[in-house]
């Protein structure tokens, strides 16, 4: 089942990680300058909250923050 999960952090950038059966990757990072984040909070492509223990999140987290060169990392864009 395809899942798509949008990581805020501090910095604050989003990333975004998608996985359409085939595994998680990162599609892209965007940074938003006016955000007031905290780490790591996770929400679903309409802006949801996502529980930290949901799959997909620990799916993502662990791409993102504990195997981040595993990953092909897009271009940076600026604004959504």
């Amino acid at each position: 089942m395809p899942t798509k999960v949008h990581l805020a952090y501090l910095v604050p950038v989003y990333v975004v990680v998608r996985n359409d059966g085939d595994g998680a990757g990162i599609t892209k990072v965007v940074v938003d300058d006016e955000a007031d984040l905290n780490r790591g909070e996770a929400f679903d492509a309409n802006g949801e909250p996502l529980p930290h223990d949901d799959p997909s999140v620990i799916e993502a987290k662990t791409l993102v923050e504990i195997h981040p060169g595993q990953a092909d990392w897009p271009a940076r864009e600026f604004g959504w």
